[in-house]
């Protein structure tokens, strides 16, 4: 007979809350780039060969696992002073709250 020991519930559960913050390219997934319509817009503006990687089914699964520079031997139109003209209008957008999961 196995005895294992019994946990009471907890008290009072408080859900995780998300912290504001600035979207850049290294930090932030694509999924969470794509989730803010005007973060991806921008990003699409200045790479927009990511809009036709991003839709392809071998891609989509892992869009939480990905950042654009991971897939930058991808993109033929990703140098660094693009991701620097990226970062620079991703800085002027609002703060967002980051996902809970």
């Amino acid at each position: 007979m196995l005895i294992a020991p019994v946990y009471p519930p907890a008290i009072a559960f408080e859900p995780p809350v998300g912290t504001p913050h600035v979207l850049s390219l290294e930090t932030a997934s694509l999924a969470e780039l794509m989730s803010v319509p005007a973060a991806w817009e921008i990003v699409v503006k200045h790479l927009p060969s990511l809009k036709l990687i991003t839709g392809t089914s071998m891609i989509k699964p892992h869009l939480r696992n990905f950042t654009v520079p991971s897939l930058s031997p991808f993109m033929p139109d990703a140098k660094p002073e693009v991701y620097a003209a990226v970062d620079g209008e991703l800085a002027r957008l609002p703060p967002v709250e980051e996902p809970v999961r």
